[in-house]
């Protein structure tokens, strides 16, 4: 088996949580000093490189597409916040690089490390395209970077996470394409229901809760109001959907904005329609910017109050 520096296990490892990062993103969780030290020391063993000009992967003649340990996506439209002509492309494991992690880490997917679950690992098509839904994937993952950062520095357990973009190979596809595990019924025929962003669950001081997470990128706000009352009248339908998770408590909506001034907007919006009136505590916000820096800042509900996740 060849020989992986440190960097690039540590980058299999992430892309076991994460599913997607960027170079930038694997530079904010630590696992290089820079981008160019990322180029240098770590991807060469994991990606092929892409050409300058075409953007295309070079596969070295004689060398098979699918023994690379990771692939990268490629998306219709450049990030709007990069300098021109700078494309962050998302890297993602391909099935060798899902065997390898697990040969690296078999102890911690047996053993249940961290929230390790062999069943959560997904790999999506190599002819997936994000034109549509990059910026909002990107910044999911960034939102997922920073709740995982505020649990380390509060002594959290994140127990699992699921994402929206994830297929359940168990289920018959639908116009060719398997349906979000994050599919989750509010009334009993089945036919009204959410696929909110992220499913997850958090430990923290012998206290277990279920989120539904929404991240709102450039949203607009009926949109936003919309989509968090589907989520409510789903809400409580999570538990039945993860029947052996140890919780007592209700779950919470968790709503996560990138713009501070849509978050402004939904706040006015939801505290004057009276359409979440007796449910306020349920329905969280928050700010990722405070999550490391004041986590005890980083939770509000939406009448903006001071909110305690767990």
């Amino acid at each position: 088996m060849a020989h992986l520096p440190p960097a690039a296990i540590n980058i299999l490892r992430a892309l076991c949580y994460f599913h997607y990062l960027t170079k930038p993103q694997m530079v904010e969780l630590g696992l290089a000093k820079s981008v160019g030290s990322l180029d240098n020391h770590a991807m060469p063993y994991l990606a092929p490189k892409r050409d300058k000009q075409t953007g295309k992967e070079i596969i070295p003649k004689g060398q098979r597409k699918s023994a690379f340990l990771c692939h990268s996506l490629t998306y219709g439209l450049r990030d709007e916040t990069d300098k021109p002509g700078k494309n962050h492309f998302m890297y993602y494991l391909t099935q060798a690089g899902l065997d390898r992690a697990y040969w690296e880490f078999e102890a911690g997917f047996q053993n249940g490390d961290g929230d390790l679950q062999a069943d959560d690992l997904w790999i999506p098509s190599e002819h997936e395209q994000l034109s549509n839904d990059y910026h909002h994937r990107r910044h999911y993952v960034s939102a997922h970077i920073a709740i995982r950062k505020w649990a380390a520095r509060v002594g959290a357990k994140i127990d699992f996470w699921q994402h929206y973009y994830q297929a359940n190979p168990n289920r018959p596809k639908l116009h060719g394409r398997p349906p979000s595990r994050n599919r989750v019924a509010w009334d009993d025929t089945g036919r009204k229901f959410c696929t909110p962003d992220g499913l997850l669950g958090i430990t923290h001081q012998g206290q277990s809760r279920l989120y539904m997470l929404e991240l709102h990128h450039r949203t607009p706000t009926k949109q936003v109001v919309d989509q968090l009352y589907r989520d409510f009248r789903a809400v409580r339908a999570i538990k039945a959907k993860f029947p052996d998770y140890p919780t007592g408590s209700d779950p919470y909506v968790l709503s996560v904005f990138t713009s501070s001034t849509d978050r402004s907007a939904a706040q006015r919006k939801i505290q004057s329609s009276g359409t979440f009136d007796g449910v306020r505590r349920g329905l969280l916000l928050a700010h990722p910017e405070n999550l490391v820096s004041a986590p005890n800042l980083a939770w509000e509900y939406f009448d903006g109050t001071e909110a305690r996740p767990i």
